[in-house]
C-alpha cells in the first residue's frame, strides 16, 4: 500500500526502513488505485492481515491523517532475486 508516494510499473527497489536498512530488488507488476474505504479483505490478506478493517487501522497507524475517502495505491510486485525464479 502506498499513500501519496507514487509507484511505477517495472523494476523497483523496495526499501525497508529498519536498522540496518534493507533494500530488495523487485518488479512492480500491477498498481491499483482505490479509496481507503474500498479496500477489501483480500487486500488485507495480501498484507498478512485478516480483514479490511485491520488493514485500514494499520494504515491509519502509519498515516495518521488518512481517511476513508483518500486514495491509496495497491502495489503488486515480485521479488527479483537474480535467479529468474518468480
Amino acid at each position: 500500500m502506498r499513500f501519496r508516494d507514487p509507484a511505477q510499473l517495472g523494476p523497483a527497489r523496495l526499501v525497508f526502513e529498519s536498522d540496518p536498512e534493507v533494500v530488495v530488488p523487485a518488479d512492480v507488476t500491477d498498481i491499483r488505485h482505490c479509496l481507503v474505504g474500498d479496500l477489501t479483505n483480500q487486500d488485507a490478506q495480501a498484507e498478512g492481515l485478516t480483514t479490511a478493517t485491520e488493514l485500514r487501522e494499520s494504515l491509519k497507524a502509519h498515516y495518521p491523517d488518512l481517511v476513508g475517502t483518500d486514495e491509496v495505491d495497491v502495489v503488486t510486485f515480485q521479488i527479483n532475486d537474480g535467479t529468474g525464479a518468480a
